[in-house]
């Protein structure tokens, strides 16, 4: 089951106005996942809908002109204080306001929390700095001001939603059981290709370039592969960069939102590797949905959500060592009825388990449970 929660059935009116609140805008891909693309279908179970992403493209342009002359750390004081004035008007306006990842100062979410019921949601640890390159102000405070934000948020929502299962004890902790949502998955948007003709198959990615620099330790593996006689062509859909690998043709192209489910069509077997760091380990896994839903095998990183989401030997390959990606990868190529097998299964799974029609249901219980809550908001 996808939650701990799917099975009971909740009773009462859905909400009738709710205030969808994700970290981005339509190509953020983990916002476009987990609440933009709800939109359409909770219009259609009769509930009003507005957006209003924490980060948009275009904020820069909504500050007021001496906002925009001001520098840095002044625009970025501006930018929340103007987000947070609409966050408020759009709590009076709302009966469950579904935050996602945002992480609120006290005295705002204490005000939301009188006005609305409250959901949070997160598919990547916003509680934690980044691994890679933590900010300034996280490096000078620890990730204090995240974590107990983090907690404060958690603490007064009715339902909190996560992607990836090894957050719940943390979630559980903060006194609330967590509901597991993986992507969804739009399997109309995402679907298998046409057969392809002959020739070097295609081992894809895609992402964006913050996320490039995980695939860089597997690029060696690729090489060597080809190098023992097992011809293949790199496609890096978002990558930074053309690698430099002697043996293994690459195509570099731009991630687009509406390019993206053609490009991952061109695929014949897609990666997804992870290195092996706290942070990783608590990521969420919506490109390897996308690679489900467009019926491809997969080849995914053993540690991290990887090992939760793909069946090892079903649903698509797991490694953990640079060996094991090497034979994995091997396995996939030579073995065609094998690959073939993986890819259907794997679609099979996207539709059945994370598509929006299975979780459905569980959207509008929560929905209903944070509408009902709305009188006896929790402050602490």
């Amino acid at each position: 089951m996808p939650s701990r929660l799917a099975g009971q059935r909740e009773v009462g009116e859905l909400p009738r106005r709710v205030l969808l609140v994700p970290i981005g805008d339509v190509h953020r891909a983990s916002s476009r996942l987990r609440i933009h693309n709800w939109v359409p279908m909770l219009r259609a179970a009769g509930v009003e809908c507005r957006v209003l992403p924490r980060f948009a493209a275009s904020r820069a342009d909504d500050l007021p002109f001496a906002g925009r002359l001001a520098g840095p750390v002044s625009r970025r004081t501006i930018g929340a204080a103007s987000f947070h004035a609409r966050l408020l008007r759009g709590s009076d306006w709302a009966d469950v306001v579904f935050v996602q990842e945002t992480l609120l100062p006290q005295l705002v979410l204490a005000r939301v929390r009188q006005r609305a019921g409250l959901i949070f949601d997160f598919s990547d640890p916003v509680h934690l700095p980044d691994d890679f390159t933590p900010s300034l102000i996280d490096r000078l405070t620890d990730g204090r001001w995240r974590s107990d934000r983090f907690d404060a948020i958690v603490s007064a929502a009715t339902r909190v939603f996560i992607e990836n299962e090894a957050l719940s004890g943390r979630v559980e902790a903060l006194g609330r059981e967590p509901i597991v949502m993986r992507g969804p998955i739009d399997v109309d948007v995402f679907a298998p290709g046409a057969p392809k003709s002959r020739g070097p198959l295609v081992i894809g990615w895609t992402g964006s370039p913050k996320t490039y620099r995980y695939l860089v330790p597997v690029l060696g593996v690729l090489e060597e592969v080809a190098r023992l006689g097992h011809p293949m062509e790199l496609h890096l859909v978002g990558a930074p960069e053309v690698p430099r690998l002697r043996n293994v043709k690459v195509m570099r192209k731009k991630w687009g939102l509406d390019t993206e489910p053609t490009d991952v069509c061109e695929f014949d077997v897609a990666i997804h590797h992870l290195p092996d760091t706290p942070t990783t380990a608590l990521r969420g896994g919506g490109k390897l949905l996308v690679y489900m839903a467009a019926g491809l095998p997969i080849v995914a990183s053993r540690n991290g959500v990887g090992g939760q989401i793909i069946e090892h030997g079903r649903t698509g390959l797991l490694a953990a060592t640079l060996e094991e990606w090497r034979d994995a990868l091997t396995k996939l190529i030579v073995q065609d009825e094998f690959r073939t097998r993986l890819g259907e299964r794997a679609r099979q799974e996207a539709v059945t388990r994370h598509s929006y029609g299975a979780y459905l249901p569980l959207m509008l219980s929560a929905l209903r449970s944070a509408s009902r809550d709305k009188a006896a908001p929790q402050t602490s």
